[in-house]
């Protein structure tokens, strides 16, 4: 998660500098998709009961589909902005990611806490964060594909 946090920080201080450049706008957002798809690769090899293999398809095809999307639209001179909610998601699979690794950690230690660590990993609270998660992550790559249109605004 160390990589989350100064991936973090490298955004708050590129902004904070105004240092931006196209291959940043490009790179970062694609760096964020290899971290997450690894470690919920590695997650779904280590507890494929918790954290299955189409939930990490589907999150792998919308990660393929909206880079394709952003790779396309930058060679025909248009720009896609990466959407706040998008952020949000990252954010959201990373904490998820953590929470999942921690339990993972927790079933090794022994005592109250390797107990209290396999009810959780085994318990609905996963399930539930993963699905929010697919949902999340599907709603925003639809929201790439067709944008709500934005209200008009009124002229004064």
């Amino acid at each position: 998660m160390l990589v989350a946090a100064s991936d973090y920080v490298d955004g708050v201080v590129a902004r904070s500098y105004g240092a931006s450049s196209r291959v940043g706008k490009f790179l970062d957002p694609l760096a964020d998709k290899v971290l997450v798809l690894s470690l919920l690769i590695a997650l779904a090899i280590l507890e494929p009961a918790t954290v299955p293999w189409w939930a990490v398809l589907i999150i792998a095809l919308r990660d393929v589909a909206v880079t394709g999307l952003r790779t396309w639209s930058k060679s025909h001179g248009r720009n896609v902005p990466t959407l706040r909610l998008s952020k949000l998601k990252t954010a959201l699979q990373l904490f998820f990611l953590f929470l999942m690794l921690l339990l993972i950690v927790s079933t090794k230690v022994g005592g109250t806490v390797e107990q209290s660590g396999r009810w959780m990993l085994h318990s609905y609270i996963p399930y539930l964060l993963l699905l929010t998660l697919v949902g999340i992550t599907v709603y925003t790559g639809w929201q790439y594909f067709y944008p709500r249109e934005q209200p008009a605004r009124r002229k004064r």
